[in-house]
């Protein structure tokens, strides 16, 4: 057997009259990513490690590839694969962005071999530091009170879980939040999780887009951290596949490499965001905010069909 599993961390701060990139921002910034899983076509558990490249990029994110992490069972003669578990991953975070995709598969072509197994879990975090600033020039000044917004930008595409032998197994996994904190003070914040033992469903669809207005003061410190982590447990055997239950094999897809953003937008005039990473959290323009938009709408109607 073999398995992976990610996470990763950032901090960051920001600035700007729209958003100021500040070349001296304060706070801290680090990102981090890892993996861990297993897969087996014969009952036994392979704790050997599986190819993970770990990517350190200049501007402080990371990235994480799986190559691959599988199970083979062959006939001697002819080579003929009759079981097989396996699938791959990747994982990216930097400042306000994270993204991740894992898929898996397990089949077997002689039901009575031990049932073919994989699981595997796959994440990304970042944790970033946002100051509330007056650039020079701007009538505010420090302790004023001021405004901005946060959105929280999550989409992506997954099956569902699905029920194996008279018992409850999830066949995926979504785990997703992101908070803004001022001090120990929550700011605004809030959390996701793929809804459980919703029967064998191809192509379920997430856009979720939320949006605070938060208050604060010139000079708030804020930390910005988000996580997005995502697993899977897929086995061949007695699966419910809408109202009947039959013998299959199972397969895992959780594609969100389109990516997970916290934006923050400045609502009061002349209030700038600093950022530790040098990341813009601006909302795209409004013509790009549009064309995205028309994305998630389209996105949840085939969800709805």
């Amino acid at each position: 057997m073999k398995s992976f599993s990610v996470h990763a961390a950032i901090v960051l701060a920001v600035t700007g009259a729209c958003i100021t990139l500040a070349p001296s921002a304060s706070g801290a910034y680090t990102t981090t990513v890892s993996a861990s899983g297993f897969s087996s076509t014969d009952g036994n558990v392979n704790k050997s490690p599986f190819d993970v490249t770990e990517t350190d990029n200049p501007n402080g994110s990371k990235s994480l590839v799986s190559s691959g992490f599988n199970q083979r069972q062959t006939l001697t003669s002819p080579a003929v694969i009759n079981a097989f578990a396996g699938g791959d991953a990747t994982a990216f975070a930097s400042g306000g962005t994270l993204k991740a995709k894992l898929t898996t598969s397990a089949y077997q072509v002689d039901t009575n071999l031990f049932t073919p197994r994989v699981t595997a879990n796959v994440g990304a975090s970042f944790v970033d530091t946002v100051t509330l600033t007056a650039p020079s020039g701007s009538s505010l000044k420090t302790g004023d009170p001021v405004s901005y917004k946060v959105r929280w930008v999550l989409d992506g595409v997954t099956n569902s879980p699905y029920y194996y032998s008279g018992f409850h197994y999830r066949l995926g996994i979504l785990a997703a939040s992101f908070s803004v904190y001022n001090g120990s003070e929550l700011k605004a914040g809030t959390g996701f999780n793929l809804p459980p033992y919703e029967g064998y469903t191809i192509n379920s669809v997430f856009a979720i887009d939320v949006p605070y207005t938060v208050s604060g003061l010139v000079g708030d410190s804020l930390t910005v951290s988000a996580s997005l982590g995502l697993g899977a447990d897929n086995r061949s055997g007695s699966i419910l596949d809408g109202s009947s239950t039959s013998y299959g094999d199972q397969s895992t897809l959780l594609d969100f490499s389109n990516t997970m953003h916290v934006y923050l937008d400045p609502l009061t005039n002349g209030l700038s965001l600093s950022a530790a990473s040098l990341h813009n959290y601006a909302s795209p323009e409004p013509a790009s905010l549009a064309i995205l938009s028309l994305g998630m709408i389209t996105l949840l109607n085939r969800r709805q069909r």
